[in-house]
């Protein structure tokens, strides 16, 4: 098989999209990788992997990592999920993905070897056999994976390898109906990916959390690593640089640390700190200007990065009252997400979106959105399905600084749409 463009391979992707809209953990299990990455000599044994799982900063935390070993000469693959821009962020050498034609080319070979296998893996499942295939055939020194959700039966998680080095980020309550009501069962489901042997880093965290940990730890024999979150304080941070980023520089530096340790790289150069924290990373703050005005974009889509986003908003903004665009996945509980733009925003507008990734999204009822903000006191609240002229509302509100918000689907579209 043979594929042109980019074009092409998103609807050979598509073909490989399960006919449910939501899975919801029953048919989807991390055995259904095995045959698949049999079919391709089990590139993930060949590979030095930085797992990163969490509930919050997953992305900004992996990006950061890579960042910090390519500072050091090595060569780094890096996978994110979701893609912002381009499905192309799903394979990055040394934080630039790869050539369009070079994706193509590997999803071509990807799909050659494992057409005869049984289950047909479905987009992520393909996608993530894709990552670990090109990674061991460049020989990357590092590679910096990703968690898509949760971790225990995450793809990603086919990795099993003795030396792994396990990340985690800070959990809180998200995609409730898949990994569980509860902190404690969510993080389970994050501490999945720590397997016999392996070293796990992660800030303190709560008492039940920290438990899961440990326990999960004990049982398969891995050894876990807890940094106090006071160490934040020790690192001069600019200070445009948002309150949760500087969280997850210092977690990524702490991982850096370990790797420096086992592998014997080189000290990260004093002069190169500063610019570490620069490294662009989409749809986190990402900060634009437009029209004259300046556009803050932050796919913050549970409570937790939400709050995270408004602190740093309104430290970075103390004297602006933004005009929030808006829209947030369906089947999420998006009331305390909602909550928190109370104070912040002068006005929201609720729009819509749609997007076929790994599965199709789509936003939540914006009625719903609205009922809720009119039940709380927040009133200049306006609907406009069509995304264009959402946005051309926003831009025409006479607040300086505007923020779109609550889905990286939302910005994914709005960024391709106006070609931001």
């Amino acid at each position: 098989m043979s594929i042109s463009d980019l074009a092409q391979a998103e609807q050979i992707l598509a073909t490989y999209r399960p006919a449910v809209k939501e899975f919801l953990g029953k048919d989807i299990t991390l055995a259904r990788m095995a045959p698949l990455m049999d079919a391709l000599d089990n590139p993930q044994r060949k590979l030095k992997i930085i797992h990163v799982a969490g509930t919050s900063g997953k992305t900004s935390t992996a990006y950061y990592i890579a960042n910090m070993l390519q500072l050091t000469g090595n060569t780094v693959g890096l996978t994110t999920s979701p893609h912002v821009n381009s499905i192309l962020e799903r394979l990055q050498i040394n934080l630039k993905p790869v050539d369009e034609q070079v994706f193509c080319d590997v999803l071509s070979e990807v799909i050659q070897k494992t057409k005869n296998v049984d289950p047909q893996p479905t987009y992520y499942e393909l996608l993530i056999a894709m990552v670990y295939y090109y990674f061991a055939k460049v020989g990357v020194d590092f590679a910096v994976v990703e968690t898509g959700l949760g971790g225990l039966l995450d793809g990603t998680n086919i990795a099993q390898n003795p030396d792994k080095l396990c990340v985690i980020t800070d959990i809180g309550l998200d995609h409730t109906k898949v990994l569980g009501d509860t902190i404690p069962e969510i993080a389970a489901q994050k501490a999945g990916i720590i397997h016999a042997e392996n070293r796990v880093i992660m800030f303190e965290q709560s008492p039940d959390i920290m438990q899961v940990f440990r326990t999960r730890c004990e049982e398969v024999g891995a050894t876990l690593a807890s940094v106090k979150p006071d160490i934040v304080k020790d690192f001069a941070f600019s200070p445009s640089l948002p309150m949760y980023q500087r969280r997850n520089w210092t977690l990524a530096w702490s991982t850096y640390q370990y790797l420096a340790n086992v592998y014997e790289l080189p000290i990260i150069d004093t002069s190169l700190l500063g610019p570490s924290r620069d490294v662009f990373i989409p749809g986190r703050m990402e900060i634009l200007s437009h029209e004259g005005k300046t556009l803050v974009l932050d796919g913050a889509h549970n409570t937790q990065k939400m709050t995270a986003f408004a602190q740093s908003f309104t430290a970075l903004y103390p004297a602006e009252k933004p005009c929030i665009l808006l829209s947030v996945r369906d089947k999420k509980d998006f009331t305390d997400l909602i909550q928190q733009l109370f104070p912040l925003a002068s006005r929201l507008i609720l729009t819509s979106f749609h997007v076929s990734q790994d599965i199709e999204h789509k936003n939540a009822h914006l009625d719903e959105i609205m009922q809720y903000c009119h039940a709380n006191g927040f009133d200049d609240v306006t609907i406009e399905n069509n995304q264009h002229t959402a946005f051309r509302v926003l831009m025409n509100d006479p607040s300086n600084v505007k923020i779109i918000t609550g889905s990286f689907y939302l910005i994914q579209q709005i960024k391709q749409r106006e070609n931001l």
